[in-house]
């Protein structure tokens, strides 16, 4: 291998600014913007076209008009985020009632973006910061379907 196909395969892409970063550099979060999602897929092993990366392609488009909407757009400063999976699943709502959702994908927030959220959620839901900071990775953070558009970066991938 020359010294730049090494550093291509022991090099990380940033999934918020897109920037190379060779794992030699790597001090946790992104150099370039910050970004805690950086963190997250230095912990894993590279993969550019694994399951790994999925979250990168799938996004959603969040409805403004909706009470949820507008609270997305609060937390996070944009009608658009990343999922986890194109593929929604049930979940129960805290009425009991079955829906379909996406994930949000934890591991592509920045920083600011993970704390606003978890303050959003601890308000909402009358837990403490600390509950909420603990258990947001384990609960994850479903966005109903019906809520939102689905939207597929990169569809020859996965086809």
């Amino acid at each position: 291998m020359t010294e730049t196909e090494i550093d291509y395969y022991q090099s990380f892409e940033c999934p918020i600014c897109k920037e190379w970063i060779p794992c030699y550099n790597i001090a946790g979060d992104c150099p370039h913007c910050g970004s805690a999602g950086f963190k997250a897929l230095t912990n894993k092993k590279k993969n550019n076209r694994g399951l790994k990366d999925m979250g990168r392609d799938f996004e959603i488009i969040i409805n403004e008009n909706t009470e949820r909407g507008k609270d997305f757009i609060k937390v996070f400063g944009t009608s658009t985020i990343n999922i986890t999976s194109p593929i929604p699943k049930y979940i129960l709502t805290p009425s009991k009632e079955k829906v379909l959702a996406y994930f949000l994908d934890l591991d592509l927030i920045t920083k600011k973006q993970r704390e606003t959220l978890i303050n959003h959620i601890s308000k909402k839901f009358n837990q403490s910061i600390d509950f909420v900071r603990e258990n947001l990775d384990k609960m994850g953070v479903p966005i109903l379907k019906k809520d939102c558009g689905l939207l597929i970066k990169s569809p020859q991938r996965w086809i």
